[in-house]
């Protein structure tokens, strides 16, 4: 830039002298400047010079007034100016009048300033069209659509259909859930005592839910004959916890049983516990979506039982399409018996409240049983089909003498005293051995009427 400023400076000076050399002269000739520069007669006296990037010899074209044109043999460097001034520019267009204090105007070229062609266009574009096309995560609270076909699996449902299809959209939300024994609604209210020789267990899940809270009012005749057990799903170790009457102490949230009865109470009642009543009422919270409420009673004396609320925010769903229901008609006039995802009936029933994702859930079949209980080594059961089932196929047991004093009818069998109306036919299943006075066995079943 230094040799550029230079030469402007000297070739500035010849032309100036061959001007005043033109001016002694006179007209008649022409004096050319030493530095040679090309010289076109115009109507205006403008120099205008371009100085391109890295070219050592820039075209230069020179307007004096009233001077005649004149090529130069010598190739011209550069354009006289009384101020020579740097041009940082890549490219630069310079106007100079040819008075004595001649200005240097440098005006940057469109390629010193020109903007990115992909800039040029981002600044022509709204944020709202930059976003489009950007696919936004969904939230955790984001609703989620999904649809779970239901297979009769042999069976049909009340239209005569084999499939029923329902869609459905999940949503985050607090849910409650109640377990109790059976003599108790989902209100805690009882309608009688619990039932005799019961061994139960009750699994609760709130799908999606971090963490559940329990409240829980109890009341049984004493931690050695009836009494309630709270687990969690799984122990520290991650392994899964399957409740019992040997594993109480160790397994459970409740720091073991949960029995006894408030003062006042007696034999019969079933009065639920008060809530100011910080010995039979509890709250716990357990990790997890799921906790098992386990139940034990012996053969006599009865009371409330126990009334559990869970809470806990999880995922509900609601139907969006399509109506659910059960199948009507099962295979072999058996009931429904619940829903799994495999067809072959492996793995565990499935809860399609805790499902999320589109699947088809398969119809089990088999006896919904009402209650169960032991008499000596034999068990039995009440299905919900009416059916008293005594024992279990391909084994032997014994029957003890267990006879149970009922008001109003006197003594009778454990199964007479909560399914007097419901047992509609006695089942032997396997070989039986009856106690030798056996005439209680079924007195007061008034709707028995079959032995099968």
């Amino acid at each position: 830039m230094k040799k550029i400023t230079h030469v402007l400076i000297a070739l500035m000076m010849a032309v100036n002298t061959g001007i005043g050399a033109y001016a002694e002269e006179g007209a008649g000739e022409t004096q050319v400047p030493t530095a040679e520069p090309t010289v076109e007669a115009t109507a205006e006296p403008t120099t205008t010079t371009e100085i391109a990037e890295n070219t050592a010899t820039p075209e230069i074209t020179v307007d004096p007034t009233a001077v005649p044109t004149s090529t130069p043999t010598a190739e011209p460097t550069t354009t006289p100016s009384e101020t020579p001034t740097d041009t940082p520019a890549a490219s630069a267009e310079v106007t100079a009048t040819p008075e004595a204090t001649a200005t240097a105007e440098a005006t940057a070229t469109p390629e010193a300033t020109e903007t990115p062609a992909e800039e040029t266009a981002d600044a022509d574009i709204s944020v709202d069209k930059k976003l489009q096309g950007i696919r936004r995560a969904p939230a955790a609270s984001d609703d989620a659509s999904y649809t779970i076909t239901y297979d009769a699996n042999g069976g049909t449902f009340s239209d005569g259909s084999t499939q029923n299809v329902v869609s459905y959209t999940s949503t985050r939300a607090e849910v409650t859930k109640y377990s109790h024994t059976a003599n108790i609604d989902d209100t805690g209210t009882a309608t009688a005592v619990y039932a005799n020789n019961l061994s139960t267990t009750d699994v609760v899940t709130i799908a999606g839910a971090s963490e559940l809270n329990i409240e829980v009012w109890y009341s049984t005749e004493s931690p050695n004959y009836d009494w309630l057990a709270i687990y969690p799903a799984k122990d520290s170790s991650g392994n899964a916890i399957t409740p019992s009457s040997s594993n109480y102490s160790s397994a459970t949230i409740s720091g073991g049983k949960l029995a006894g009865h408030p003062s006042g109470q007696s034999s019969g009642s079933y009065v639920k516990p008060s809530d100011s009543d910080t010995t039979y009422h509890k709250t716990y919270t357990v990790t997890g979506d799921t906790v098992q409420f386990y139940f034990k009673s012996d053969s006599s004396v009865s009371y409330y039982g126990y009334y559990a609320v869970i809470k806990g925010t999880g995922n509900t769903a609601s139907v969006t399409s399509g109506t659910y229901s059960e199948p009507s008609d099962g295979v072999e006039d058996d009931e429904f018996n619940g829903w799994y995802a495999n067809a072959d009936l492996s793995g565990d029933a499935v809860d399609p409240a805790t499902v999320r994702t589109n699947t088809t859930l398969y119809a089990k079949y088999g006896n919904a049983v009402l209650g169960t209980g032991t008499s000596g080594s034999c068990s039995w059961a009440v299905k919900k089909n009416g059916t008293l089932v005594i024992g279990e196929d391909g084994k032997e047991c014994t029957m003890i003498n267990e006879k149970v004093f009922i008001t109003g009818l006197g003594y009778s069998c454990p199964w007479v005293k909560d399914y007097q109306n419901e047992v509609t036919s006695v089942k032997f299943a396997g070989i039986v051995h009856a106690p030798q006075d056996s005439g209680f066995l079924f007195a007061n079943l008034n709707k028995a009427q079959a032995l099968i």
